[in-house]
Parts: structure tokens; C-alpha cells; sequence
């Protein structure tokens, strides 16, 4: 059974929750490019938590990354060097990654607030656990259709995760749950027929725009 689902942000305090995390987000999003800039790099790569672990360089590798270059062409952040300037230079990044991180809006972490679970305990007669709800490492995406006016989250589906476990012979806890106050669960067909439409006005938007210009 799949254990993520989509749900439409219906509610005015989310909505300007989600709104919030879409302009800070773009703000990180300028921070991260200003970084490039400044440390020479092509493109970059980023955890979940926000922090810069590597870089690609078309010309020199900035003295805190990795000489080696991978496979994917990103050179690692160093943690120690063998040199001052090395040393220096990571100690340096160091600091601007950390600030980098601090501004990093966090999904999951707002989805979790928000009331969506990612993780569930269960037990039966011989044994007891927790385990994680739908995709361990993204489980939320807020996605936007129409600038600001309608969004979608993909996230966790607890009560299907909690159907699934209950099938099984397991007692869960929570026993139940329901989509938080403001949010609307929706199918997938009718989260990719907004998708498709979407597509489609902004599609039919650049085709006018061209016609006029």
C-alpha cells in the first residue's frame, strides 16, 4: 500500500505557513547562488539539513573542496587540511555554511509540525518497534500550481500506513489519524489533472506571449 499521499492546502494559517517556507526558501535559494559566485563554482550540492557538502568547478577547485573529483563531478568539502591556507579556508566555509544552514526552511521539520507523521510505533503478542512512514529521506514536497493560490503537499499518509500495519496483526500507535485541520487529502489523478492543467496555461501563456512579440 502506498504510504504517501497528496493534500491540498485549504486552510488560510497554512497556507500562509507553506507561503512562508516558499519565500524563505527563494531566499536561500539567492543565498546559495551568491556562495557560487564567491567560491568559483559551476553547480552545487546540498543535504537535506541545508548544508553545502560539494561543488563542481569549471576552472580552480576552491582550496576548501577536494582536489578528487567524483564520478557525478562534484568535488567534497574537506574536513581537515594539511596546510594553513587549507585550514584556513575550511574554517572560513565552514562559517558560511553554517550560516547557510540556518536559514535552510526544512520541510519535513514544518510538515511534522504541521501534524503529518513520519514515523510509526507497532507491537503485537513477540514484538515492538517503530519504523519510518512512506519515503525515509523526502517525505514531504510542498508543490505550487498558479503562483501562490493553489498548493499541494506530498506527504506522509499515516492512516495508510497505520491500515497497513493493523492488517498485519499489529496494534499501532497512533491508532488512527486524519489529515490535519487545513488540509484536504485528494487523489493522485486529481493531483496530475491540476499538474496537467497548469502545464497547460503556462504553456498556452508562452505561446501568446510569443504571438505578441
Amino acid at each position: 500500500m502506498d504510504e504517501m499521499g497528496y493534500f491540498e492546502v485549504t486552510g488560510d494559517r497554512p497556507r500562509e505557513v507553506w507561503n512562508t517556507y516558499r519565500a524563505d526558501r527563494i531566499a536561500y535559494g539567492h543565498a546559495v547562488t551568491a556562495l557560487l559566485h564567491e567560491i568559483g563554482a559551476a553547480g552545487i550540492w546540498i543535504g537535506f539539513s541545508g548544508f553545502v557538502f560539494g561543488a563542481s568547478f569549471d576552472g580552480p577547485v576552491h582550496p576548501a573542496f577536494s582536489d578528487k573529483r567524483r564520478q557525478n563531478g562534484a568535488h567534497m568539502l574537506k574536513r581537515r587540511g594539511r596546510s594553513t591556507d587549507e585550514k584556513q579556508a575550511i574554517a572560513d566555509f565552514t562559517k558560511r555554511n553554517e550560516a547557510l544552514a540556518a536559514i535552510f526552511p526544512n520541510e519535513r521539520e514544518i510538515a511534522q509540525a504541521e501534524g503529518f507523521l513520519n514515523t510509526l510505533e507497532y507491537e503485537d503478542e513477540t514484538s515492538r518497534g517503530s519504523r519510518h512512514i512512506g519515503a525515509d529521506f523526502r517525505w514531504a514536497q510542498a508543490l505550487w500550481f498558479s503562483e501562490t493560490s493553489e498548493i499541494v503537499l506530498y506527504a506522509t499518509d499515516a492512516a495508510a500506513a497505520i491500515t497497513a500495519d493493523r492488517a498485519k496483526g499489529y496494534i499501532t500507535t497512533p491508532d488512527s489519524w486524519s489529515a490535519p485541520d487545513g488540509y484536504t487529502q485528494i487523489t493522485e489523478a486529481d493531483y496530475e489533472f491540476r499538474r496537467a492543467k497548469h502545464r497547460l496555461e503556462l504553456e498556452q501563456a508562452a505561446t501568446k506571449e510569443s504571438a505578441h512579440g
